[in-house]
């Protein structure tokens, strides 16, 4: 069936002969909360409120609105993976609407904070469904503190690009924001309390680049282990004819691998590594009942039972210089770490004083 919605009066009598019903499922998930979006942004323009009471209420729903208009929003921000094919034909069309038909100055307003002279490459695409309020892009040049002053009253999305500071400073500009759309899995750039205290929802990649940075682990270490890049830097350098063959690496196979936070990223680690033979354990707040590896309550044990620790927990205050020197003494010798988290997690002066005085064999870092 193509549809999602039909009659009680019709499921009886299919009860009755017997016939199979199957129903759409998610597959307009997406298309609804668009619509909840670009209605709610016209409803809260063009509707006269009549009581504040009811204003209150309205204001309430059109909230939620904007939350669940932030699904497809961050799928636009995800079309760099090649998983932008799915929103081909998108829109309201399954609704029966055409985005064609909506005016230009009636798309909900989102506003940017991005990097100066980063890589926008989605922007085409959300500039067909959202009205862009980007800084940057103004003419002539603007501040940030005038640009978002200028357009406080109107703005209830920012869009945040890249890991770019927003600030209880820059949050104060925007006394009517109701979302924070980020585009990345880490949300330490954000002064979450802030957000908490005014009610301000949070967004983050979730899962969308769990994979990636999986593989991207998974590479490091072997360059590591193998000796990949080192090796490189090593014939560049002309010591091949000098010194003869550079000293061989070690092989993934069989290697204890600690994993230092078991979320998406983690689990996705996990899954690359058991074919290479690798005996897998993890450290997380609270142990995973659905997970089979071992669980270790802290870091510390994590590492003296581990020859590699893989670091890809969230950053925050609790979690600052995890892996301390402590822990990377625990590893031992023939330890290496990986880290693919933020580059504070690790006590990055005790790593590269180990590392100098041989202490710890290597360590592959994503950011430092």
């Amino acid at each position: 069936m193509a549809i999602q919605i039909f009659q009680l009066q019709y499921l009886q009598e299919c009860n009755r002969r017997g016939i199979a019903v199957t129903i759409a499922g998610q597959v307009f998930t997406e298309d609804v909360a668009d619509f909840l979006l670009g209605f709610s942004s016209m409803f809260s323009n063009e509707f006269e409120w009549k009581e504040d009471s009811d204003r209150g209420a309205w204001e309430n729903w059109f909230r939620s609105c904007i939350k669940a208009g932030t699904i497809w929003l961050q799928h636009c921000l995800l079309l760099e993976k090649g998983e932008g094919n799915q929103l081909e034909g998108f829109s309201f069309r399954a609704l029966g609407l055409e985005m064609a038909t909506v005016k230009q100055e009636e798309l909900p307003l989102v506003l940017v904070r991005r990097p100066p002279n980063f890589h926008f490459p989605f922007k085409d695409r959300l500039q067909t469904h959202f009205r862009l309020l980007d800084p940057l892009d103004s003419d002539p040049p603007e501040s940030t503190h005038s640009f978002f002053s200028r357009h406080a009253a109107s703005v209830h999305v920012l869009l945040c690009v890249n890991p770019t500071p927003v600030t209880r400073g820059l949050l104060s500009l925007l006394p009517f924001l109701q979302l924070i759309v980020g585009s990345s899995t880490g949300v330490d750039h954000i002064d979450l309390q802030e957000c908490r205290r005014r009610s301000i929802a949070v967004t983050n990649a979730g899962k969308a680049f769990s994979p990636d940075v999986a593989d991207l682990a998974v590479g490091l270490l072997i360059d590591v282990l193998r000796r990949v890049s080192a090796g490189c830097q090593y014939v560049r350098a002309g010591l091949w004819a000098q010194n003869g063959e550079f000293p061989l690496g070690f092989k993934l196979g069989g290697k204890r691998v600690g994993i230092v936070g078991l979320g998406s990223i983690g689990a996705e680690i996990a899954k690359r590594l058991e074919p290479f033979g690798c005996s897998i354990s993890y450290n997380s707040r609270r142990k995973k009942p659905s997970v089979p590896f071992p669980w270790f309550k802290n870091v510390y044990d994590l590492a003296v039972n581990n020859d590699v620790l893989i670091v890809c927990c969230t950053l925050t205050e609790e979690s600052r210089h995890i892996i301390s020197k402590d822990v990377m003494t625990a590893l031992g010798k023939e330890g290496v770490i990986i880290n693919v988290g933020r580059g504070a997690l690790i006590d990055e002066k005790e790593l590269v004083q180990l590392l100098v005085r041989g202490e710890l064999r290597g360590a592959g870092l994503d950011v430092f």
